[in-house]
């Protein structure tokens, strides 16, 4: 769901939640607060709202707030790129480099919900790459690496397959064609490749 439609649907159930509220309190209406309701138990205090656990009594429970909500928005809009081959980020191994224009820049992403997602369009420089197998690619970091050895299918050269492994180290590797013609690797796009990390 887009964050903007997330964000209306949160201040609606705000304003829903508040109309109620003022539409049931004051004289003639009932309790004013909630030292009047003689079934809620506890302290009031800031985050905290009556929750009915079954017995006829509902104890003050800390609940999610406005700003709660809006804090993991603000996280998942926060998301950072990482450039492969860049300063402070991972580098190519020998003889990986970007295509480049028009097509994406390497890159990976580690999501709100505990995914990394890689991106872009990559070529190989050495043409024995054609018949080789376990060629590195890239490191990515510990934080970044899969819980357990993962292999992907990728269109190669747009006529074959190649396999892409990603080992629980973070190590993505180039393990050889699986279908169609063994040539040097003009375009190997990494957009398909998405995984869970080992420790969210």
């Amino acid at each position: 769901m887009p964050v903007e439609l997330v964000r209306r649907w949160i201040d609606g159930a705000f304003r829903y939640v508040g109309q109620e509220t003022a539409a049931g309190g004051g004289e003639g209406g009932g309790p004013s607060s909630l030292t009047d309701l003689t079934d809620v138990t506890g302290e009031p205090d800031a985050g905290t709202a009556p929750v009915y656990d079954g017995s006829g009594n509902a104890p003050l429970t800390t609940v999610t707030t406005h700003e709660d909500l809006e804090a993991v928005l603000a996280q998942v809009r926060a998301v950072e790129r990482h450039f492969i081959g860049t300063r402070g980020e991972p580098k190519f191994e020998p003889n990986w480099r970007n295509i480049g224009d028009p097509w994406a820049l390497a890159s990976f992403r580690q999501l709100a919900n505990s995914t990394v997602r890689l991106e872009g369009s990559i070529t190989c420089d050495d043409a024995s790459i054609a018949d080789a197998t376990w060629i590195p690619i890239m490191q990515l970091p510990a934080e970044a690496a899969p819980g357990a050895n993962l292999e992907f299918a990728v269109l190669t050269n747009d006529n074959a397959f190649s396999k892409i492994l990603v080992w629980d180290s973070g190590q993505v590797i180039w393990g050889g064609y699986a279908i169609g013609t063994h040539a040097p690797i003009s375009r190997l796009p990494l957009n398909q490749l998405s995984w869970s990390i080992a420790n969210p």
